[in-house]
């Protein structure tokens, strides 16, 4: 009886090291990215760390240089809500462009009540566009001719912005080609609406700003940012990157063979989301998921290791800690103080970055946490998605194939 105790104690001892270590390591690389977060934040001009909790006035010659670019998709509850709070918050100058399909009843209904007798609002019937194009750049692509203005702004039509966006993005483009900003989705209704917003608040500003510090931005946010309207179209508009998937890395590669310098901004843009199903939950991160392996995929080795190790490595760190905290009552005890030690650098991480803590579940954001592994390995084994009623198989550069037709 004695002979077979003792290599178990040993197995439950060396599984305690083991969950030690992972733990220990899993606070080493958020505790790297926070201070790299700060690092990020003393460095951002003061001004703009100002407008990023404060309300400005624009300068009135700023409402009139600037177009509001929203490609609109109906069926979303709250797109008229969110459509409206945009044009009633922001000044009466500021020109929206409002890009809807020919056969979307629903939003171009939406578009055109609230248009009405706005004269500051236009709205465009676009044509589907061919399989091989992407919808959204698509639309860009429209919009751009049409633009008279100096400052084109891109704004999904699930996110609302303020002033404090605009007057960053203005000042910013007298010096860089681009500006982007950071997204925050507010609190959703349904679980599974719960768990993307968790993801997103958790990883934005870790994801976007503590890389600053060692390279360019290596994508943008594709939910809001601006360029010269004249230098995008001297650059060949969007046309160059209409057959790219993901249209946020594709207009980070056409800024870098521009020789643009990006922006990446601490102004925040409020994003919505509608994910009540599980369906929609799994297809929208499987999505996002996929698109990252790809970005990483075209990166340099160096960058890939980089990447993997600072973004891909502590989910699964925090993953394979939890299994093995099951075994004993150290490791449990281990990993309930990993949690506490890691909810208290994601808190100031968000005083750093001045975002607002009502955005921030501490179960649920552990739990989207452990399930990005889950989501890494779905994306690695299939690169077929589904992308509005468009069965697609993504191919590495961003290109893609449908693999069925319209479903309609």
């Amino acid at each position: 009886m004695g002979p077979t105790r003792q290599p178990l104690r040993t197995e439950v001892i060396s599984i305690d090291w083991v969950c030690s270590g992972l733990i220990c390591v899993y606070l080493g690389l958020l505790m790297f990215k926070v201070i790299a977060l700060a690092r990020t934040m003393r460095r951002q001009s003061q001004c703009e760390i100002q407008r990023s909790d404060q309300v400005y006035e624009p300068a009135p010659e700023l409402a009139e240089r600037i177009v509001i670019v929203q490609p609109i998709l109906g069926g979303d509850p709250r797109l008229e809500e969110t459509l409206r709070y945009n044009v009633e918050s922001l000044p009466a100058d500021v020109a929206f462009l409002w890009l809807v399909d020919e056969d979307d009843k629903i939003g171009s209904e939406v578009a055109s009540n609230l248009a009405g007798s706005r004269t500051n609002i236009k709205v465009i019937v676009c044509p589907p566009a061919a399989d091989d194009i992407n919808p959204k750049t698509f639309k860009l692509g429209i919009a751009l001719q049409l633009a008279d203005r100096s400052l084109f702004a891109v704004l999904d039509d699930d996110t609302t912005i303020d002033i404090s966006s605009l007057n960053a993005a203005a000042e910013s483009l007298s010096e860089y080609g681009l500006y982007t900003g950071l997204p925050l989705y507010r609190p959703a209704e349904h679980l599974w609406g719960k768990l993307v917003t968790q993801f997103v608040n958790n990883n934005s500003v870790l994801t976007y700003l503590p890389l600053l510090n060692f390279a360019d931005p290596m994508s943008i946010n594709g939910m809001f940012y601006v360029v010269n309207t004249t230098a995008m179209k001297r650059h060949g508009g969007f046309s160059t990157i209409r057959h790219e998937l993901c249209d946020d890395y594709a207009m980070k590669k056409l800024a870098t063979n521009a020789g643009w310098k990006i922006r990446q901004g601490i102004t925040y843009q409020f994003v919505s989301t509608s994910v009540e199903t599980f369906g929609q939950y799994w297809g929208l991160m499987h999505r996002w998921f996929l698109f990252s392996l790809l970005l990483v995929k075209d990166q340099r080795r160096l960058v890939q290791a980089a990447l993997v190790t600072l973004l891909g490595l502590p989910p699964i760190l925090l993953l394979v800690a939890s299994i093995l905290a099951i075994v004993s009552v150290w490791g449990w005890s281990v990993w309930c103080a990993g949690l506490v030690i890691r909810h208290v650098l994601l808190a100031y991480s968000r005083k750093c970055a001045r975002t607002p803590s009502v955005y921030f579940n501490p179960i649920l954001s552990v739990v989207s946490e452990l399930l990005q592994p889950i989501h890494m390995i779905h994306a690695v084994l299939s690169s077929k998605i589904q992308w509005r009623s468009r069965r697609i198989h993504v191919r590495s550069g961003m290109s893609f194939q449908v693999i069925e037709g319209w479903d309609r």
